[in-house]
C-alpha cells in the first residue's frame, strides 16, 4: 500500500469516527417530507459523485490488474464524494443527525 493510499484509507477512518450516524431528523417534517427530501438528495449525490468519477475502464495501457485498481479507486472515490454530497443536501434542507 502506498502512502498516499494509506494517509487516505486514515483521513476516511477518521472522517467516519467524527460523524453521527443515528437517523437524519428536522422538527416538524412528517415522513413523507423526509423520504421525498431523502430522494431529492440522494439522487442529487448519485449524480455529482458520477460526474466526480465518471465509469470508464480505467486508462488503456494499465492490463486487468491496473484497471481492475483503477475501477476499485474510481468506486471508493464516487462512494466518498457521495456520502458527502448527501450528508451536504441534508444539512442544508435542515435536517441533522443525533
Amino acid at each position: 500500500m502506498t502512502a498516499v493510499r494509506a494517509l487516505l484509507l486514515l483521513l476516511i477512518v477518521a472522517g467516519c469516527a467524527q460523524q453521527p450516524t443515528g437517523p437524519w431528523q428536522k422538527p416538524g417534517v412528517d415522513e413523507q417530507t423526509l423520504v421525498r427530501d431523502t430522494a431529492s438528495c440522494r439522487s442529487a449525490a448519485q449524480a455529482a459523485a458520477l460526474r466526480a468519477y465518471p465509469s470508464s475502464s480505467g486508462p488503456a495501457g494499465l492490463g486487468a490488474g491496473g484497471a481492475i485498481a483503477a475501477q476499485q479507486r474510481d468506486t471508493a472515490g464516487r462512494a466518498a464524494v457521495e456520502a458527502a454530497r448527501f450528508d451536504d443536501c441534508m444539512l442544508g434542507k435542515g435536517y441533522r443527525r443525533l
